[in-house]
């Protein structure tokens, strides 16, 4: 079983009640509360990314954030150097198929189909892990085989 509990995540949701559950769940799983960050917009969680001091190992975002999206938040992750292989877990209740291939494009590194439970919050976390860790492993050896 992925020991989740020295990792640090960023959790953004405009739904408190949402972010309470998933702080919960995150709890249950090992997390400490002071390994979650709770953000409630696109524009409070890329300022933090940017400016931020303690960056997180994994991002769960909502799809839908107010006006905004968590698409938004994706294409600032994948677009930023430093921040380019953060794991990125979108949850929704209602991806559609189009939003899907978006997120797919972006780099989207796990969604998962609310509601949430332990089970389902756990596997998601472990495979955005496991994706991002495979990514990383293959840009190396790109870069590694152009030397």
């Amino acid at each position: 079983m992925l020991k989740l509990e020295n990792l640090r995540f960023l959790i953004v949701d405009d739904v408190l009640p949402t972010r309470r559950v998933i702080k919960r769940l995150l709890t249950a799983l090992g997390v400490a509360l002071d390994d979650i960050i709770e953000m409630s917009s696109v524009e409070e969680a890329i300022e933090w990314l940017q400016y931020g001091t303690s960056p997180c190992d994994l991002i769960i975002s909502d799809f839908h954030l107010g006006e905004k999206k968590g698409l938004d938040i994706l294409e600032f992750v994948r677009n930023h150097v430093a921040l380019r292989s953060l794991p990125f877990l979108m949850i929704t209740n209602d991806l559609q198929r189009d939003d899907l291939f978006k997120a797919k494009d972006l780099g989207v590194s796990s969604y998962l189909l609310k509601p949430l439970s332990i089970d389902n919050v756990y596997e998601h976390v472990k495979e955005a892990l496991q994706v991002e860790a495979h990514r990383l492993s293959v840009e190396t050896e790109e870069k590694e085989s152009k030397r």
